[in-house]
């Protein structure tokens, strides 16, 4: 039986206290006992993360959707909408000249607020960009070797979970972006010099991914956190073609580019790393299914794919995930607008996802002004409550 009350009054004391720390103080909103986080030989010796656990997910068998994403003992439609952040590249880590700060000084404000309005119409997973650009998230010397976690990284990850948790919603973190391969800019640092380096790539992965995996891990709210998402849309920063019979990738040239080689091996290496860490699910937020073989040879867990207008016109979202070349793993669509697509409601989309195969469906964006959550969010709520829990973790 799910445990609601008592999480969410534990949350709300800790939330309290958060919201109430002195801005300066750069120590962790839940202190961590040291020994629990020891690495040895870039292993963690922290206590293994049971996920069935935990009072944050329902383990009722009768809520299960067959086919859809396993967390522990939940199987589920994995529903809701991308958040995606409230200061881009700053929510965790902190800085920024616009909005300013991560999200522990600013959890009693629009955070906050944007969590429990997204609870208050249906929405139960929430995707969270982490590090699309880096600011004060990660530290690095000269050479763009990573040096460890920088600025009120871990705070923001508690506060994120304790929010998480006061609102009965889950998190899906997403760390990367192709966002993050724009040219080098004071501290945004592009991730291309990083991840076609292997030096640099592991010093990524073990100074401040695999930290960032275990402080969730030991968050008193560590239930909250059900997916990885290693990177958003990584085809837009691959030139060339990858080698299993896709078509061409179509790069933003703006970008500094790699390889389908180089990011191949760079979310090879993140999916083991978190593995490594954790029993959830993780996977890659594909642009679209224009590339249904990209991540084939990566051992993810399910599939995600992005769809706009632009693909819906020769990747149609009526399509069942085969017809897509998507077979042996889930597929969640992790984009699409909330308004729906030109011609095909936010509710016609839904209902033949459900209907066909697929395993999830969250919607672009709730602080994207262009998609208007305001005037949309009603159509969210609608799908939740005819679904039930099988569209709640």
């Amino acid at each position: 039986m799910r445990v609601r009350a008592t999480v969410t009054a534990a949350a709300a004391l800790l939330l309290a206290a958060a919201c109430a720390k002195d801005p300066g103080d750069s120590g962790d909103l839940f202190p961590v006992d040291a020994a629990a986080c020891q690495v040895v030989d870039g292993a963690s010796t922290a206590p293994a993360l049971q996920v069935d656990a935990g009072p944050g997910i329902n383990c009722a068998a009768s809520c299960d959707f067959a086919g859809g994403i396993a967390v522990g003992c939940a199987t589920r439609f994995q529903f809701g909408v991308n958040y995606a952040w409230k200061n881009f590249g700053f929510d965790f880590g902190g800085g920024g000249t616009t909005g300013g700060g991560g999200v522990s000084r600013d959890c009693a404000g629009k955070v906050a607020a944007d969590l429990a309005d997204m609870r208050a119409n249906g929405v139960d997973v929430v995707r969270w960009w982490v590090w699309p650009r880096f600011g004060a998230g990660v530290t690095f010397d000269d050479s763009s070797t990573a040096l460890g976690l920088g600025g009120t990284t871990l705070d923001d990850l508690d506060a994120a979970l304790a929010l998480a948790a006061a609102n009965d919603l889950h998190i899906q973190f997403c760390l990367f972006s192709f966002d993050n391969f724009k040219p080098t800019t004071g501290a945004n640092r592009s991730l291309q010099p990083v991840i076609t380096d292997p030096a640099k790539r592991a010093a990524l992965i073990e100074q401040a991914v695999r930290p960032f995996v275990r402080a969730a891990n030991v968050s008193p709210y560590w239930d909250r956190v059900v997916s990885w998402d290693v990177i958003n849309e990584p085809e837009w920063a691959i030139s060339g073609q990858n080698p299993y019979g896709d078509p061409p990738y179509m790069p933003q040239m703006s970008l500094q580019l790699v390889t389908h080689a180089d990011m191949e091996a760079f979310v090879s290496a993140m999916i083991d790393a978190i593995h490594a860490e954790s029993p959830l699910p993780v996977t890659v937020g594909s642009a679209g299914a224009e590339w249904p073989k990209a991540w084939s040879n990566v051992p993810v867990d399910y599939y995600t794919i992005h769809l706009y207008d632009w693909l819906n016109a020769h990747y149609p979202y009526s399509s069942t995930p085969a017809a897509l070349g998507y077979v042996g793993k889930p597929l969640v669509v992790g984009e699409f607008p909330l308004g729906g697509l030109t011609g095909v409601p936010y509710a016609q989309l839904l209902a033949s996802w459900y209907a066909n195969g697929y395993a999830g469906a969250m919607a672009w964006a709730v602080t994207d002004t262009s998609f208007n959550w305001p005037a949309n969010k009603a159509g969210v709520k609608t799908f939740a409550d005819s679904a039930g829990c099988a569209v709640s973790f």
